[in-house]
């Protein structure tokens, strides 16, 4: 073999490696984008359940109440107070309270959950978004440099053949 031949060879070799680990710096960015995104829908739909979990919560919490206000007037009457006497109107009326502002808490709860898995699996998304640039970038400034060089080194083994032959 001729050292044209082995340098041919070795540029040849050098060019497929760089494009080679190019390609798979390229393919492991998109990959790691695509897996966010798959994350990303699921984070929603976790959202979307926990939402939907606070809303159940707070018609329980609703239901509770109104248990305890048909309780507290069927006692009342049959106390022989009444179920219209004022006290019994002021307990009423409270636990009417009581029991929105557990539902409001619950659906705020959840609605803060939600909101948190939503703001992650944003951030995430974000993340992989610029993590694939920066490989992507990093894959084609990586490419430039092995190609630049593996044609010096292929000058440089040029250059020694040319002179090697001439002296």
């Amino acid at each position: 073999m001729g050292p044209q031949l082995m340098m041919a060879l070795a540029v040849g070799g050098g060019v497929a490696s760089s494009i080679g680990q190019y390609q798979a710096s390229k393919a492991q960015a998109e990959a790691d984008q695509q897996r966010a995104a798959v994350e990303a829908q699921w984070a929603e739909r976790r959202s979307l359940e926990e939402r939907a979990g606070a809303q159940q919560s707070a018609a329980n919490e609703h239901r509770k109440a109104q248990i305890l206000q048909s309780r507290l007037g069927a006692v009342a009457g049959a106390s022989g107070s009444g179920a219209s006497d004022p006290t019994v109107m002021n307990l009423f009326e409270g636990i009417g309270r009581e029991g929105q502002y557990n539902a409001d808490a619950a659906t705020a709860s959840g609605a803060q959950k939600a909101a948190g898995i939503s703001y992650q699996s944003a951030l995430d998304r974000w993340t992989a978004d610029s993590n694939a640039s920066i490989r992507k970038s990093a894959a084609t400034t990586t490419l430039i440099g092995n190609l630049a060089n593996t044609a010096g080194s292929a000058a440089g083994s040029y250059a020694k053949t040319r002179m090697g032959t001439k002296y």
